[in-house]
């Protein structure tokens, strides 16, 4: 496919002009039977790159300026064919998708058709015809265009017959939910057939439950100046969205929050399992142990894990100046015989049920390390460092009410992010969205767009070496 591609971007090279023919559906051609289809708007990345229009063509950032410099002659090739190839294509609307029998197409709609095509032809010669679809073979690849639609791909008999089965037996264009998703415009949106998929993993020695799951995935990025979104929905055949609530899990309780230390970094909190999901889980694992069970079976609220960054910035890579705390909503009898468990490992001599549930009594680990524990309210506390339900975490105000949450942040004043003279700070967080989930990566403080920004990052030698220098004064494990 990509030598038909090429071949195409440098028959191009004079042709371009802003894309216009929204009466056409390119999903009318793709047959309902996909194992996955992908929607990318190019537009969306390429601007995002800080890659703009300039004339008929697009022109690179100062930043890719830079980074193309270090390309081979081949690489630096392929790479203007590209940018030649985008303006004469609909860009904001090129699909890919793999067929039934796992042939991988490309199709998007085109401007200058008959430019192009006399293009083609003088250089590959006269294209064979089947009907209406004329085709080219480029380098062991195809490329097969009818109207103003083209298609690149391994055999012209693919795309061919993909095409005829859209119009005999069902196309995505008539498939419920993938009109929604696709129209959302997103960056890239990619929708695969879960139980499909599902049944060649199970052919190939790799079961899947399905049982739990929707008949479709639709997952998306997007990209919001200086944010990027990591998105996905469920939805059945008939286009109905499976919520991301009709789970066993419970939701978070802020009662369950008040034990992340106010100067964590990162947080992970989930809702407890409704009744009879913890056994489920346990069976299939074939976990029979009665006391593993008990533990486990006994977790009725919420459960969160939390780490604090060491207060030196050299010791950034040595696990033991870490602090991480955890905390689990539980029977008063499951969290003591948690405990007991843990310390018999630990001391076997020593445990006691019954005095690990002192208020906030530290004990001693191997290798001079403390830990301390704090049962209180149908809560289990422990961590490297005192743990108490006092605390008001920023990081976890907005997780009540959600099944499962992440927040881990780094400010551009913090400690890390300061000491490496980063240009912006770091916002990861997950978040519900309507019936689905996102996770949303933020570069806070950055004056330019996402990709824009990590990539004048990657090719910035000076923050390089004083990123280097500064590694080198850290201390590892």
């Amino acid at each position: 496919m990509t030598g038909a591609l090429a071949a195409l971007a440098a028959c191009t090279l004079a042709l371009g002009s802003c894309y216009s023919h929204d009466d056409d559906n390119v999903m009318s051609t793709i047959p309902d039977n996909t194992m996955w289809v992908a929607k990318v708007n190019a537009d969306r990345i390429l601007s995002n790159a800080g890659i703009t229009m300039d004339g008929t063509r697009y022109k690179l950032s100062e930043t890719l300026e830079d980074l193309s410099r270090n390309l081979s002659g081949r690489e630096q090739e392929v790479l203007d064919q590209i940018l030649s190839l985008m303006p004469a294509v609909d860009t904001e609307n090129i699909y890919l998708y793999m067929t039934a029998g796992k042939e991988v197409i490309a199709t998007c709609l085109m401007e200058h058709r008959s430019q192009l095509m006399k293009a083609l032809t003088e250089r590959f010669g006269e294209p064979e015809s089947e009907g209406d679809f004329k085709i080219y073979e480029i380098n062991g690849d195809v490329l097969v265009i009818r109207g103003n639609q083209m298609w690149a791909g391994d055999k012209a008999s693919y795309i061919i017959d993909a095409v005829r089965s859209a119009s005999e037996k069902g196309s995505l264009a008539d498939a419920p939910g993938y009109s929604r998703y696709f129209g959302a415009d997103k960056a890239v949106t990619v929708i695969n057939d879960y139980r499909m998929l599902a049944g060649i993993l199970g052919k190939n020695g790799i079961p899947i439950n399905t049982d739990e799951m929707p008949d479709k995935m639709a997952w998306y990025i997007d990209l919001q100046n200086e944010s990027m979104i990591l998105g996905g929905v469920g939805f059945s055949n008939d286009g109905t969205e499976k919520p991301i609530t009709d789970t066993k899990i419970n939701r978070i309780e802020k009662s369950g929050l008040v034990y992340v230390p106010d100067n964590a970094i990162a947080t992970i909190a989930m809702g407890s399992f409704k009744e009879g999901l913890m056994s489920e889980i346990l069976d299939e694992a074939g976990i029979y142990d009665t006391t593993v069970k008990e533990i486990l079976e006994g977790i009725n609220g919420t459960v969160t894990v939390s780490a604090v960054a060491p207060a030196d910035v050299n010791d950034l890579f040595r696990v033991p100046a870490w602090n991480l705390t955890l905390s689990i909503g539980m029977e008063a009898d499951a969290a003591r015989r948690t405990m007991t468990a843990v310390e018999q490992l630990i001391h076997p001599q020593e445990a006691d049920g019954m005095k690990i549930l002192d208020f906030g009594s530290p004990y001693m680990i191997g290798g001079g390390k403390i830990y301390y524990r704090y049962f209180e309210d149908g809560y289990l506390a422990a961590g490297t460092m005192p743990v108490s339900n006092d605390n008001n975490c920023q990081l976890v105000k907005d997780m009540p009410g959600q099944l499962a949450a992440l927040h881990a942040y780094e400010g551009k004043d913090g400690n890390i992010a300061r000491a490496f003279d980063m240009p912006w700070g770091i916002n990861l967080y997950t978040r519900e969205a309507g019936n689905g989930g996102e996770v949303v990566l933020t570069l806070e403080g950055s004056d330019r767009p996402f990709i824009d920004a990590i990539l004048t990052l990657a090719t910035d030698s000076n923050w390089q070496r004083n990123a280097m220098k500064r590694l080198g004064m850290m201390e590892m494990f």
